[in-house]
Formats: C-alpha cells, sequence, structure tokens
C-alpha cells in the first residue's frame, strides 16, 4: 500500500515539473516575441520619423524654392538719385567723346571782303579723331603750316529721319601752332582754340562746320570719315550634344 502511494506521489510531481517546465518555456517565448515585436516597432518608428523629417525637409526646400521664384518675378523699383542742377548741367556739356575718324579737306569763308581776297580758303587739313583726342595739320589763311592738338566732346548727337543719319554738336578744345608774326593772338606761336561744332553724320561720312571766333570771323568746313568698331566679330561655333 505504501509502495503504491509513493508511486502515484512520484508520478505526480513529475507530471507537475514538466508541466511547469512548458509553462516557463512558453513564458519565455511570449517574452521574446514581445521584445522582437517592441524592438520593430522601434524601428518603423525611426523609419516614420526619418521619413517624416525627410518629408518636413523637402516641404521646407520646395517652399524656399516657390519664395525665390515669387522673388525673382517681382522686379525691384529702380533707385532715383537726385542731382543737383549744376551737376546736370555739367553732366550735359561734358557730354562724350567725338566719334573716332579721320578729319581730311577743310575749307573757310572769311566774313570780311578784304580777307577772302587775300587769305587763302583752301587749307589741306589732314588729321585723325580717336577716342575724343584730335590731332591734325593744316595751312592756315596766312599760308603758315600749323598743327592743331585738342579734346573734342559731343554734346548733342541724335538720328534725325533716318537711324543712320545724326545731327551733332559739340566743341573742341585746345591748341594751335602756327600763328606766330600774324595778326591772330598767340603766345610763342600758340592760340587756345576754343572751336563749336555742328555737323551731319551719315554712315562713316560726316561734314562739320565750324565758326572761328576772332576779330575777323571765319567759318571753316571739313569732311570727316567715321572709323567705327567692327560691326560683326567672330562668333564662336556652338556644337549641340545630342
Amino acid at each position: 500500500m505504501l509502495k503504491n502511494y509513493i508511486t502515484l506521489l512520484f508520478l505526480f510531481l513529475v507530471s507537475f515539473s514538466a508541466k511547469a517546465t512548458e509553462l516557463s518555456s512558453s513564458i519565455l517565448e511570449t517574452e521574446a516575441q514581445t521584445e522582437t515585436e517592441i524592438s520593430s516597432s522601434n524601428e518603423e518608428g525611426d523609419i516614420d520619423e526619418y521619413v517624416y523629417e525627410n518629408l518636413d525637409e523637402e516641404i521646407l526646400e520646395d517652399s524656399i524654392e516657390n519664395d525665390n521664384d515669387i522673388s525673382s518675378n517681382i522686379k525691384p523699383k529702380p533707385v532715383v538719385y537726385y542731382q543737383s542742377p549744376i551737376k546736370r548741367v555739367a553732366k550735359f556739356v561734358w557730354g562724350e567723346p567725338v566719334d573716332n575718324a579721320i578729319l581730311t579737306g577743310m575749307l573757310s569763308y572769311h566774313a570780311d571782303a578784304e580777307s577772302r581776297r587775300e587769305d587763302r580758303w583752301n587749307h589741306n587739313l589732314i588729321g585723325l579723331q580717336y577716342k575724343g583726342l584730335i590731332a591734325s595739320t593744316f595751312i592756315n589763311s596766312h599760308n603758315k603750316q600749323s598743327v592743331f592738338v585738342a579734346f573734342g566732346r559731343n554734346v548733342i548727337n541724335t538720328p534725325i529721319l533716318h537711324s543712320k543719319l545724326r545731327f551733332q554738336a559739340g566743341y573742341k578744345i585746345g591748341l594751335i601752332y602756327g600763328y606766330k608774326n600774324t595778326p591772330v593772338f598767340n603766345i610763342l606761336g600758340i592760340t587756345p582754340a576754343p572751336l563749336p561744332f555742328v555737323g551731319l553724320s551719315y554712315r562713316r561720312v560726316a561734314f562739320e562746320i565750324i565758326p572761328i571766333p576772332s576779330r575777323n570771323p571765319v567759318i571753316s568746313a571739313n569732311m570727316r570719315i567715321n572709323l567705327y568698331p567692327p560691326e560683326n566679330p567672330k562668333k564662336t561655333k556652338v556644337i549641340s550634344r545630342k
């Protein structure tokens, strides 16, 4: 009887320990599954946060680009600086350099009848204008070779009737050497020469009229051959890549 009781107790303990082992193993499995689910959820959360961060950055960049596009379409207002009347007059009088040109063929008309009979009217002028500087030589009314050095400015240079036909007005200020021992005012043969001019220019040919103030007023006229920079520079060939 006692043996049977001990045998039953032993079997009961063995079955209880087996059930406990199964229970503990199932608990461990559930804990492992929970940890894997938590880790996977954390990873997904990190991915979501990364996606959200990237989306925020892309949205921010798009908004910045849209702002730039809007700002690029808005033209800034021109800034108008005040200029005093004196500066405006000085700017107008200073004008722009006279055209680059070759000067040739100077003729003159003397207001005094006696001067017209005695003085020279054909002066064989040859000269050059370049970047506003002028150098020329001619035979003056007293049959003496003279040299004229000056700078010239166009105060008015505007087209009339045609885009290539231009009316020009300005001045040439310089010194003339060659009037020594003549009635014309000079210091050691050097005469100051402030000379206004008006003229017409058509393409490369121009005609100038210059009044010369003196005791015997003279009006001179000369031709001018304009020298322009190349209008059609060589274009670089563009090779298209397909």
